[in-house]
């Protein structure tokens, strides 16, 4: 058995065994776990003698517990982010099954056993930021999932440097702008997926293929890439004269020295088009609102919204565009403010705001009506990223 808090020793009536864990700090209710299976315990030490008591599966394998082997210095790096470590026990709950999601059960984070890094040191994060600062209100979700999200760039930032975080933040913004990934060796399936792998392609309609962007990825890093005239000209060669079925043109794409197209909004209509697609351009040349409708795009506990992708990473993105638009040093101070100021209690949107602009000294009013009321999102400028161009 495993739940949150402090375990005592198991207490065997004979029939029956008695489990009892304590939590001394306030805890909302969605954070209280209670977890029934086979576990193995196990006892580490993390950042200034942290007792972690991890709970894993007995049908784990080495692969399946990877993602917690760096819990304890996960601990360390965002205690010096974010200010030390808020309760007095630390660890991991894994259960023997693939759940699809994790929960920040405080103290002791819920995974299954299909669970990845990034969601670790994600669900860790809300330690912090969730669970000891918890929300004023549901339409506040952004301040727990946006920070939850951004520590995962934050710790691809401690592990592998700067340039690490800059690709995630990227990554991230692409996301929501519509960027398409489209892999070479699933061309076929992405046909299938659009329900047109029987429309023929001519050699023009392969060689406009081959002009949009193409990118390698080698060790999860996107390099764009073009081919030379040789190899489009021997790829070209192939097609028939009558053309080729869509889903027959991998074996003509298979030899060439590329893994996929990363598309604007734009051009991946282009290439439906070439497919033989014909559909309406309304989801890629529309920027939806992130949060909720207008005219207050982070007010609402809409159901529907609450618990989007926008949420959690254009609330990561905020973040990131207060720690450019003030600098490194300010960022952290007004995330520790934050924690200690609020710490075992709720806090707002407008709290956090508040006090950024005190720790700052900056009139941030413009910042966060951008990032938190504008159902278009922002621009982050420093960075090169720009809206237009993803059209």
């Amino acid at each position: 058995m495993a739940a949150n808090g402090l375990p005592s020793a198991p207490v065997d009536h004979g029939d029956t065994v008695t489990y009892e864990f304590v939590a001394n700090d306030p805890m909302a209710t969605y954070l209280a776990t209670v977890n029934i299976d086979q576990f193995e315990r196990q006892d580490l030490t993390g950042p200034s003698g942290l007792p972690i008591i991890n709970y894993l599966t007995v049908e784990g394998s080495a692969e399946t517990r990877a993602p917690f082997a760096q819990y304890a210095e996960m601990i360390e790096a965002f205690s010096d982010r974010f200010g030390p470590y808020p309760f007095e026990v630390a660890g991991v709950i894994q259960v023997g099954q693939g759940l699809g999601v994790a929960l920040e059960t405080q103290t002791r984070p819920l995974f299954g056993t299909g669970t990845s890094e990034h969601t670790v040191a994600h669900e860790l994060a809300h330690q912090w930021f969730g669970d000891y600062v918890s929300l004023q209100g549901w339409n506040d979700i952004w301040l727990k999932e946006g920070f939850a999200q951004y520590s995962e760039g934050l710790w691809k930032e401690h592990v592998a440097g700067r340039d690490a975080l800059d690709r995630w933040v990227v990554a991230t913004f692409e996301s929501i702008m519509g960027i398409s990934f489209v892999a070479k060796a699933q061309f076929a399936e992405y046909l299938d997926g659009l329900e047109a792998p029987d429309a023929i392609m001519t050699a023009d309609d392969v060689a406009a293929l081959l002009a949009l962007p193409l990118i390698t990825i080698v060790d999860g890093v996107v390099t764009p890439v073009s081919l030379t005239g040789a190899e489009v000209d021997a790829a070209l060669a192939q097609v028939p004269v009558e053309g080729i079925v869509n889903r027959k043109l991998g074996s003509i794409l298979e030899s060439l020295p590329f893994d996929g197209w990363k598309l604007t909004w734009g051009q991946a209509a282009t290439m439906r088009d070439h497919v033989g697609i014909e559909q309406p351009l309304l989801d890629f040349d529309v920027i939806v609102p992130i949060f909720a409708p207008p005219p207050d795009a982070v007010q609402s506990a809409d159901p529907a919204v609450m618990y989007s992708s926008g949420v959690y990473n254009r609330g990561a993105l905020a973040m990131h565009a207060l720690r450019l638009r003030v600098g490194d040093e300010l960022f952290f101070a007004i995330v520790q403010t934050y924690f200690q100021r609020f710490g075992g209690g709720v806090a707002s949107s407008a709290d956090f705001a508040a006090v950024a602009t005190e720790v700052s000294g900056q009139d941030l009013s413009d910042f966060f009506d951008a990032w938190l009321k504008d159902p278009l999102m922002p621009d982050i400028p420093e960075m090169g990223l720009l809206k237009e161009n993803y059209r």
